[in-house]
């Protein structure tokens, strides 16, 4: 069990999740108000996102600062997302 597993469990959460499970089936789950599941997608996305910040930001501490707005507006206005593309996009 890995660590996102481990905090999803300790959230309180019966769903079993693991890399098979596809975004629109995490997304439906944090759309109805589960927000432990966004950890999948975070844990799924992250390094691609890290690389992209990297490339245009220098500062690690700039890095880091966009990488959780970057999740916090994410998480934030997933409930707009309309899903016609890719989350990861």
């Amino acid at each position: 069990m890995n660590q996102v597993e481990t905090e999803v469990r300790a959230a309180g959460t019966s769903w079993r999740w693991g890399a098979e499970t596809p975004d629109h089936a995490v997304l439906e789950r944090v759309r109805a108000g589960e927000t432990a599941p966004y950890e999948v997608l975070v844990h799924r996305y992250n390094p691609r996102l890290r690389r992209v910040v990297r490339r245009i930001l220098s500062n690690e501490a700039d890095v880091e600062e966009v990488m959780q707005e970057t999740h916090y507006n994410a998480l934030r206005f997933i409930r707009q997302f309309a899903g016609r593309s890719s989350f990861v996009t």
